[in-house]
């Protein structure tokens, strides 16, 4: 592999860390988990630019060290020692849309269809489930606008979607919704709610 930048003149890339030194993760595949796959990380001893699986890291003119979050990445990082694919992470977004289901919902239903079943002692956590679901999103989402996004390194999560809608919310404005309109999406106001009791007194009551 070869580093991009136009000053390093295709300068070959060398391994970032020794194979004793190499970190040691688990990869969420699909329904299969692995333990202890290595990941890798190239250098270019040129201009000292980092390139990971799902990020690239290089130091602008200012000194600042600044992430370049690949759209195309096959692997996402999503907690210090986990990794998942992407049919995991379009998974984890696919649930929260479709079923609206929470990051403790999430998790629960992986431990019980693929952790239990399998024998597995490996534990996937809410955290990881939100950093996945973020990650895809603004990969989905720089995609669908054709942007590359750089972002200051090392941001904390809720840093991370701040920044992340700052790039890419536009004003709060879902541009692949405009000229959309249904009668799922619209609804006439209502000054008050209906109510729609089962029985008198029934604090179970239905209100819409």
């Amino acid at each position: 592999m070869a580093c991009p930048t136009l000053t390093c003149n295709n300068h070959s890339l060398t391994q970032e860390l020794c194979e004793r030194d190499t970190s040691k993760v688990t990869l969420l595949q699909g329904s299969q988990c692995h333990l202890n796959v290595p990941v890798l990380a190239g250098r270019c001893p040129v201009c000292n630019s980092l390139y990971w699986a799902d990020h690239e890291r290089f130091t602008q003119n200012n000194g600042n060290d600044v992430c370049l979050y690949l759209n195309d990445a096959k692997y996402l990082k999503v907690g210090k020692s986990v990794w998942v694919d992407h049919l995991v992470s379009r998974a984890i977004v696919n649930a929260n849309y479709s079923f609206h289901a929470s990051t403790a919902t999430i998790t629960k239903f992986w431990h019980s269809s693929f952790v239990q079943p399998s024998g597995g002692t490996f534990k996937l956590s809410r955290r990881q489930v939100w950093k996945a679901f973020v990650a895809e999103s603004i990969r989905h989402m720089a995609s669908f606008n054709n942007r590359e996004i750089v972002f200051e390194s090392n941001l904390y999560i809720d840093a991370l979607v701040a920044a992340a809608y700052v790039e890419l919310g536009d004003g709060g404005i879902v541009r692949s919704a405009v000229g959309h309109s249904c009668d799922e999406c619209c609804h006439a106001f209502k000054d008050v709610a209906d109510v729609i009791p089962r029985q008198p007194n029934d604090p179970a009551a239905v209100v819409g």
